[in-house]
């Protein structure tokens, strides 16, 4: 389920950083940032997907702890990543993003473990939607939208 890709995605995209460590040519570089790309959008979809199921009632401070989070890592990422190719290199900053999302791998994979998996709406929780008879749209001499007739 959605916790097995999450721990997933992270550990696949920890191990695709592995070679950027020894690679030379641009394509291979394009390809594998392409790859990390696409985990990526699975990651952050999963994970929101899972803040949703778990928020309950308190879903909007959920998605706003989530949200801020993610804003923080897209700040803070690339001042490490340039303190850490400033004081080791370019290659190092790769050895250190395979290691935090492999890590990310397993410490989602245990977290999450401890949910049960669950991924389901919490029973309290009941659609409110009803359905709206087409009288009660518009008034009755409100004619028919955008036309010009009544």
């Amino acid at each position: 389920g959605k916790i097995q890709l999450v721990a997933g995605s992270f550990a696949t995209v920890g191990l695709l950083y592995v070679p950027m460590i020894l690679i030379g040519d641009i394509v291979s570089v394009y390809v594998i940032l392409g790859l990390v790309g696409f985990l990526g959008g699975v990651l952050v979809t999963t994970a929101f997907a899972l803040v949703g199921a778990a928020g309950g009632e308190n879903q909007g401070t959920a998605y706003g702890a989530a949200q801020s989070a993610g804003s923080l890592a897209w700040g803070s990422a690339p001042l490490a990543g340039g303190a850490i190719a400033g004081l080791w290199g370019l290659r190092e900053v790769f050895v250190v993003l395979a290691a935090a999302y492999l890590l990310a791998g397993v410490a989602s994979a245990r977290l999450l473990a401890g949910t049960g998996g669950a991924t389901e709406a919490p029973e309290s929780v009941e659609p409110t939607v009803e359905p709206v008879e087409s009288g009660d749209l518009l008034p009755a001499s409100a004619g028919t939208p955008g036309t010009g007739v009544d």
